[in-house]
């Protein structure tokens, strides 16, 4: 099958004009990294706030790098980029947390995302973070070829 990044019409096919003028609309915005920076912000206080910002991320970034929340709302679209000979990665990006059941929760999922990707053709890997499965701190004694003690 053809590489379809070597044809625009093959690369684009998947997305309506809207959506094109969407994208291009986002990555123009993405330009400004003082507008990036300032949105970043923004939005993230907003979540802590709990202000009803969530349509506003889904309908944009998210909708735009993301296939949905969960593996069967991915499907369509990784169904939809595989016939055009593009391979999807389901990503389950969870970090920073602290608490062992969460770290065992992030382990688990992945887990399950592996096997999943294991029985597709469409999904050709899966990315693990090692700051999903356990904290920073300890991620970066490693990095930093730091002695780890027991505790």
């Amino acid at each position: 099958m053809e590489n379809p990044f070597n044809n625009t019409e093959i690369a684009f096919s998947l997305k309506s004009n809207r959506e094109l003028r969407k994208a291009h609309f986002l990555f123009k915005m993405m330009g400004y990294p003082s507008l990036v920076n300032f949105g970043s912000a923004v939005m993230m206080k907003s979540l802590q706030w709990k202000l009803p910002v969530k349509g506003l991320i889904k309908h944009t970034v998210f909708e735009h790098f993301c296939g949905g929340t969960t593996e069967e709302e991915c499907e369509s679209v990784v169904k939809r980029m595989y016939e055009k000979g593009v391979s999807s990665i389901l990503d389950y990006s969870v970090e920073g947390k602290e608490d062992e059941a969460d770290f065992n929760a992030v382990v688990d999922k992945k887990l399950k995302l592996i096997k999943h990707a294991a029985h597709s053709d469409a999904l050709y890997f899966e990315v693990v973070k090692p700051t999903g499965i356990g904290r920073f701190y300890i991620w970066q004694k490693v990095t930093e070829k730091k002695e780890l003690t027991a505790a």
